[in-house]
């Protein structure tokens, strides 16, 4: 843990958590001032000013719980808690913004904040695509039967809207307005004339760490998924590119073992949004369940979901020509050659709802100018 003895400054603008900061203030924040506030231990801002305001919050926070709710002092995973979030509400009283934002939806202490701090605006940015496991078993295990809440999310579609309603949870408002960083690319590269090079696009849904009994099954997705299509583009000589999830070794040799040196890897290092690229490069896209796969559909390309991972939670909203999770070469290869022989105004036809319903992409603007405006009409609002 990093001690941070720097003065904070008052800013309109506030990130909470570092991940993927940069990004999120290259989209939305040119010309606005704003601080990061790192949420994960890695970083601690110390001075006397944080000291005096957090041990004032903190006797409140102590004297409320012995009057109120005693349990919450006696589990030590709740006291600690309760006073990291009298930690964050310190450094967020001393900097004083007008919105908080984070590209962390599913960050926990924010939303404690935005719960306990309602006089400032808390925006969450939607950052990937959520599932039933997301808002049930995937939720943070303490205290029991937690519920999301969040001031304004920011999501990509209407089915974050419902999926979060019917488990209950607390979102005051939805703005369905699609994918920041999608809407990023789409403002850079339209311009740009991008050929088709290749047939198919493989988007990598690698994990290495198979701590539990989901990611063993998205593990066995990936692997019948790479075999699946390691015979099939042999068989038809087809030009395959796959759209790595990192820049992990281990990730790239996986998909070496099944396919030799037979195919193209995309490398983000060198470009951001590389896979963006590889899927406009390519006649059809596979993958498991990514969200750069409900991307591609808000980008209006073919896209094939294939889950083979016996997990029904990991299938898409609406099933279609577009899905399938039969375990079964044959059914892969007429599926796989439908979409591929498929036109692209025939398959948008026919998902126009699906497309609309998960990822709706804004017609008259991008994602991120949307959100800023909405930023700006705040920062503009006298007080």
């Amino acid at each position: 843990m990093k001690l941070n003895f720097r003065r904070l400054k008052k800013v309109p603008v506030l990130v909470f958590d570092k991940e993927r900061s940069s990004d999120l203030a290259a989209a939305l924040l040119e010309k606005i001032e704003y601080e990061i506030l790192p949420s994960r231990r890695e970083e601690v801002y110390v001075n006397w000013r944080v000291l005096v305001v957090f041990i004032g919050l903190s006797l409140q926070f102590i004297l409320k719980n012995i009057i109120l709710n005693f349990k919450s002092l006696k589990s030590p995973k709740l006291l600690v808690r309760g006073l990291f979030l009298q930690y964050f509400k310190s450094v967020i009283f001393l900097i004083d913004p007008k919105v908080v934002l984070t590209y962390i939806d599913n960050s926990f202490f924010f939303q404690l904040c935005s719960k306990e701090l309602p006089k400032i605006h808390f925006w969450a940015i939607q950052n990937g695509f959520r599932c039933e496991l997301d808002v049930t078993r995937w939720l943070p295990n303490y205290p029991k039967h937690e519920k999301i809440f969040l001031q304004r999310f920011y999501c990509f579609g209407e089915f974050e809207k419902h999926l979060y309603a019917r488990n209950l949870h607390d979102v005051k408002e939805f703005r369905a307005v699609g994918s920041i960083f999608l809407g990023q690319f789409l403002e850079q590269a339209r311009s740009e004339r991008i050929k088709e090079i290749y047939d198919i696009c493989l988007i990598s849904n690698y994990v290495h760490e198979l701590g539990d009994k989901d990611t063993r099954s998205m593990a066995r997705a990936n692997i019948k998924l790479a075999g699946y299509l390691s015979k099939y583009q042999k068989e038809n000589r087809l030009k395959t590119i796959v759209a790595l999830r990192g820049n992990d070794s281990l990730e790239k040799d996986f998909y070496i073992k099944y396919f030799g040196d037979s195919v193209q890897f995309t490398d983000r290092r060198q470009n951001k949004f590389s896979t963006y690229y590889a899927i406009l490069q390519s006649r059809l896209s596979l993958t498991f369940f990514s969200t750069v796969g409900f991307e591609a559909l808000g980008m209006k390309q073919k896209i094939v979901f294939l889950n083979y991972s016996r997990v029904p939670q990991f299938s898409p909203s609406m099933i279609g020509p577009w899905f399938s999770s039969e375990e079964k070469y044959e059914i892969f290869k007429k599926v796989v050659t439908e979409n591929l022989n498929m036109s692209k105004s025939e398959f948008n036809k026919i998902t126009y709802d699906f497309q609309k319903y998960t990822m709706n992409v804004p017609l008259d603007s991008y994602t991120h100018r949307l959100i800023r405006k909405d930023i700006e009409c705040v920062l503009n609002t006298i007080t």
